[in-house]
């Protein structure tokens, strides 16, 4: 090899700009996967406490059922909807209020369905409204409860929702 000089001593500028071009793509994506981690944990984190809600909604309503059966079974069906009221339980009166808060038409939530929970110290307003309906038409001795619970996730434009539900009987006179 006469007369061809070869230079093996250094990077040339283009394969610089395309190694730092390959490694923005590679800490973009990077930190693309982190920010949907972090909001899907978040999501999940609401999501969790939202079903806590709604699990307590159903054994406060077994409560109300076993400390007066009577007040319990004789509740109104034709506007099924309830929201807990503790000062009023734990003054010995109903717990189980009678509320405008329709889970069937949600511009009806309204701050008398409100349960606030804490996340991550972020307070987010949940809504929780319970259905109660006799499961047999004259029946009074068998009710389904159905808990609504309700709240805005940042970014959705209508509330997110879950719903869970059992059936409560007269077991004992």
């Amino acid at each position: 090899m006469v007369g061809v000089s070869v230079n093996n001593k250094g990077i040339s500028l283009l394969e610089v700009v395309m190694a730092v071009g390959l490694l923005f793509i590679v800490v973009s994506a990077l930190v693309q996967l982190g920010i949907t981690t972090l909001r899907t944990s978040d999501a999940a984190r609401v999501r969790i406490v939202a079903q806590q809600l709604a699990n307590e909604g159903l054994e406060l309503a077994r409560v109300q059922r076993d400390a007066d059966p009577n007040a319990f079974f004789a509740l109104d069906t034709s506007n099924p909807n309830y929201w807990w009221s503790s000062a009023a339980f734990t003054s010995g009166n109903m717990g189980l209020t009678p509320t405008s808060c329709d889970p069937s038409n949600l511009t009806t939530i309204t701050s008398n369905c409100v349960v606030t929970g804490s996340i991550n110290d972020q307070t987010v307003n949940f809504y929780r409204v319970f259905s109660i309906v006799d499961v047999v038409s004259g029946d009074p001795n068998n009710k389904e409860v159905t808990v609504h619970v309700f709240w805005n996730e940042e970014g959705n434009t209508s509330p997110s929702n879950l719903s869970t539900s059992t059936r409560l009987t007269r077991w004992r006179n």
